[in-house]
């Protein structure tokens, strides 16, 4: 991944940070068993998944993406706690569909998407958002 440039803005808003060699990216699964092992399930997580539709070889294939994001939360049992945003509403859209196809009709669920608030309703008839919020 590289080193932060002990120049840039970022770096000088944050001067106690320092490289580790050898570190790596935890998995979202290990963020979300350290985060509840600290907190004893009393915490709430907001997870962005992170595309690039310009540059598709970047990440996979939003069906993909959303099936691998969606196994975690549900495996790690924290799927009412958690909301979910992505500039790449593709995404969004397929973690729903795997939401929706495991919850009962009435289940409604919103989350922030693209700076709108959007809801899964009967009444409503654009692609909904996963995460958790306001019900209709």
């Amino acid at each position: 991944m590289g080193r932060l440039n002990p120049d840039s803005a970022y770096s000088r808003f944050f001067p106690d940070q320092f490289p580790v060699d050898g570190t790596r990216m935890p998995t979202l699964r290990e963020v979300v068993r350290l985060a509840v092992k600290a907190t004893g399930k009393k915490i709430g997580f907001q997870i962005e998944m992170k595309t690039n539709p310009a540059r598709p070889d970047y990440s996979p294939p939003p069906e993909v993406f959303a099936a691998a994001v969606y196994k975690v939360l549900k495996e790690e049992g924290i799927v009412d706690r958690v909301e979910v945003h992505a500039f790449d509403f593709r995404c969004l859209y397929e973690l729903q569909k795997l939401d929706s196809a495991s919850r009962p009709p009435t289940s409604r669920r919103a989350t922030m998407s693209r700076g709108e608030r959007t809801a899964s309703s009967p009444r409503t008839r654009r692609p909904p958002a996963f995460g958790r919020g306001a019900s209709s």
